[in-house]
């Protein structure tokens, strides 16, 4: 078999549809085989490397700036010399309006450019922040998909500026419809693998079971079970 000397993945979602979990999930179970898995939460990064990269912290930037930043931090990941094995925790887009109002605070504020766009409905408006170049070296993209009225819950509970209490699971619902079939429609123009993964939970399975696919593992072995007991793989990786 062919060996594969390196691999991206791209993770798409809303805020709190379960990617940092899934990911994590993924990163545990591909360590126990010796294979570094590294993981970017691409936005929290990029803002992060602001003090080293244009010497000041990510609020006082203008949008210039943050793209320059963007860029910056796009062409180091995307380097497979560097980062052979990469996991993106990704955002494509977040609507102009929640629950009608515009929510406007250190999270929301704090945003990279983005281009307007509407859905096919001419309903809703979104800003756009990413890039379709940004993704066209994945090997593989995944979008998560759960229940909205799941995703509400978390929203409403999470503490901080991420914390929403104006959207509703309309709103959700629509989002992820955008950001599906806008995805859908950019892998298929740059023939990437693209998978919509439903249901609460267990999202990860199937991510694990394509890398072990890619990865030319002799025996693949997922057996189900519940999130917090995580996945066992049985296998051998061919390095």
């Amino acid at each position: 078999m062919t060996s594969v000397k390196s691999l991206r993945i791209a993770v798409f979602g809303v805020p709190r549809s379960g990617k940092d979990f899934s990911i994590m999930k993924v990163i545990e179970a591909m360590n126990e085989q010796g294979m570094e898995l590294i993981h970017y939460p691409g936005v929290p990064t990029a803002r992060s490397y602001s003090p080293q990269v244009l010497g000041k912290e990510f609020s006082c930037t203008t949008m210039e700036e943050k793209g320059r930043l963007m860029e910056i931090f796009r062409k180091k990941i995307s380097d497979r010399e560097l980062i052979k094995f990469l996991i993106q925790d990704e955002h494509y887009c977040f609507p102009v309006l929640y629950g009608g109002k515009p929510i406007v605070n250190d999270y929301t504020s704090a945003k990279f450019p983005f281009v307007l766009k509407m859905d096919s409905g001419g309903f809703h408006e979104y800003e756009v922040i990413l890039k379709e170049e940004w993704i066209t070296d994945c090997d593989m993209v995944f979008y998560l998909c759960p229940d909205p009225e799941a995703i509400l819950e978390r929203m409403s509970n999470s503490e901080g500026a991420k914390r929403n209490t104006q959207i509703t699971a309309e709103d959700i619902e629509s989002w992820m419809e955008f950001e599906v079939d806008s995805l859908k429609e950019v892998c298929s123009w740059y023939g990437l693998s693209f998978e919509v993964l439903g249901g609460n939970n267990g999202a990860y399975e199937r991510i694990i079971h394509r890398i072990c696919e890619a990865m030319n593992f002799q025996t693949v072995n997922i057996t189900n079970s519940s999130p917090e007991e995580g996945q066992k793989i049985i296998g051998k990786w061919e390095s």
